[in-house]
């Protein structure tokens, strides 16, 4: 029987943890499995990001058995059969043996529990659907029911079978998402189903294509996967806006300078129209810093004509207050050079501009009390900005002359 040699993927501590883990459910009459990512990465010799765990006895009941033997936490069980263990500073996710239905295509499934084969075959790709045991008698022994270690060896991503799309077409993401992070490429039958049932994307919550967003966000190839999905059809099925062709463009020029996090989000989003970046944040229910970083990525790409070639200064009055995100954005993938040129310098000197005097100091030379202070804060960082003031020298001349003018 093939075995995973999980030393070749964990440290020392997670393999003893892991080794306990097997011995405390046996103890209590249990099998317990490691399963999903965490077998396919240690067979790729990849690092191990998540353990997720299962037996056919239930999750609460073998969790508190565990934490009572190892110490630690349990979290209270989910609708879905999971609770989380926290042991030893490390976190599993440990669920109950399941099958899935699906009412209707696209919505949340009905979990029920089952034996390990029934659980192994309701996941997403063949590569996902292999268990390794932890028991102490057969540790390691793998169970391969669908040929994941052969697709493994083979670079290639495959569903179980036809109707994995229509029962849940996040899928879809995840399939571009562990091709490009994996350098795999996807089965034919299974980028023919994906073809056929990309438009049941449009079922789905926003809050669920969020979350399959996020996660290809956080990808350190994420830009590459959006533009996977983009190719292949599916980012319009979230918004008719996200398959213009200036989409492709943003995320090429958000692939070369490594964007990821929200960095990546105001890429994707930077091309819109205010209309449709209001409607997307609708679509996806954007989290209030995501609706921030959008709603900037408006503003600033409606002023595109004013910063054009702008000095600092003007830059710091137009999109000063942005987040930064939407500032790097805007720096690599504007469509306009010159944009992008000026965007680019003023991080640049927004980073390091030194500011010389302050308001105690301003009153000094006799900047009236109240709203002129403001001003004259404002005037004089602009002339730091621009690189005109660069000593406190200059900056006292400045202020002098300010003075004079007003």
């Amino acid at each position: 029987m093939p075995s995973v040699r999980f030393e070749h993927a964990l440290d020392a501590q997670q393999l003893a943890l892991l080794q306990a883990l097997g011995q405390a459910a046996d103890a209590h009459g249990a099998k317990l499995w490691a399963v999903g990512g965490i077998v396919r990465d240690t067979l790729l010799g990849r690092p191990v990001l998540d353990i997720d765990l299962t037996s056919q006895t239930p999750a609460n009941e073998l969790g508190h058995a565990l934490v009572s033997t190892l110490g630690g936490s349990v979290s209270p069980i989910t609708p879905f059969m999971t609770v989380k263990l926290t042991i030893d500073s490390h976190r599993f996710d440990l669920a109950t043996t399941r099958t899935e239905t699906y009412p209707q295509p696209a919505t949340l499934p009905v979990v029920t529990p089952s034996t390990l084969s029934e659980d192994l075959s309701r996941r997403d790709f063949t590569i996902n659907a292999m268990a390794a045991s932890l028991a102490p008698v057969d540790f390691g022994d793998m169970t391969d029911p669908f040929g994941g270690q052969a697709d493994l060896d083979a670079h290639l991503l495959r569903v179980l079978h036809q109707r994995s799309f229509q029962d849940d077409p996040t899928r879809a993401f995840r399939a571009v998402r562990y091709a490009v992070r994996l350098g795999f490429r996807i089965d034919r039958r299974t980028a023919s189903w994906m073809r056929h049932d990309a438009p049941l994307i449009e079922r789905l919550s926003g809050t669920r294509i969020r979350h399959e967003i996020e996660r290809m966000l956080d990808e350190p190839r994420g830009a590459t996967a959006l533009l996977e999905a983009h190719r292949r059809g599916l980012l319009t099925r979230i918004h008719p806006a996200l398959g213009a062709s200036a989409i492709t463009r943003a995320l090429r020029s958000a692939a070369r300078a490594n964007l990821t996090g929200l960095e990546l989000l105001a890429a994707l989003m930077y091309p819109l129209s205010t209309s449709d970046v209001l409607s997307l944040t609708r679509r996806l229910s954007l989290s209030n810093q995501q609706a921030t970083v959008a709603e900037a990525n408006a503003r600033a790409h409606g002023a595109e004509s004013q910063l054009s070639g702008a000095p600092p200064s003007v830059v710091d009055r137009m999109i000063g207050n942005a987040p930064a995100a939407t500032l790097t954005a805007i720096a690599s993938v504007s469509a306009d050079s010159a944009v992008r040129a000026s965007v680019r310098r003023y991080i640049r000197r927004a980073a390091h501009v030194q500011r010389h005097l302050d308001g105690k100091a301003l009153a000094h030379l006799s900047v009236p009390p109240g709203p002129r202070i403001g001003e004259a804060l404002a005037a004089l960082r602009s002339a730091e900005l621009d690189n005109t003031v660069r000593t406190r020298r200059g900056a006292t001349h400045f202020i002098k002359q300010w003075l004079q003018e007003i």
